[in-house]
């Protein structure tokens, strides 16, 4: 139970509350307002080294989004089942409000002046598969999903400190 670090290379033991929440608003700012000036920036792209694709961070994906999930998780797990663990993450109840917090983020983003979704068709027509409220087996396309008021919910708005250089 303590405030944690956005930048997991900080050791936030050594910093008093007051100073890691100063260091955590520049961190984001930085990593949603600053320096994400493209989609690609912001969600991130692949990219191909020799003929493997390889994942291409965006400014949220490692810090706050890894970050959170290592903090989060704990190496003493049995089999490592917690948030920090890939293929078990989500049966954490830590998850869900963390990326709900990170589709928030989304939307924020994209309220920003000059931010505007991915808009290739590749991306757009991408289909996951989900189980719905009556157990049945349904597609949903990404271009389906990036309003979310045609997923039936819209977020609260509230003051975001963060928003603003020097908060």
């Amino acid at each position: 139970p303590t405030m944690v670090a956005i930048d997991f290379n900080i050791n936030c033991e050594a910093r008093s509350t007051e100073i890691q929440a100063r260091e955590n608003s520049a961190f984001m700012y930085r990593a949603m307002v600053r320096d994400p000036t493209t989609a690609p920036a912001f969600f991130g792209k692949a990219y191909r080294r020799g003929d493997s694709p390889m994942p291409g961070y965006g400014s949220i994906e490692q810090y706050p989004h890894n970050t959170i999930h290592v903090w989060s998780g704990t190496s003493t797990e049995v089999g490592g089942k917690d948030m920090g663990s890939l293929y078990a993450a989500a049966r954490d109840p830590v998850f869900y409000p963390h990326h709900a917090e990170l589709d928030r983020m989304w939307v924020l983003w994209k309220d920003m002046e000059g931010n505007e979704d991915i808009d290739e068709d590749e991306y757009l027509d991408a289909e996951f598969a989900f189980y719905n409220e009556d157990a049945e087996l349904v597609r949903v396309k990404v271009r389906d999903a990036l309003d979310t008021r045609n997923l039936g919910y819209v977020y609260e708005e509230v003051d975001v400190p963060w928003m603003v250089q020097g908060a």
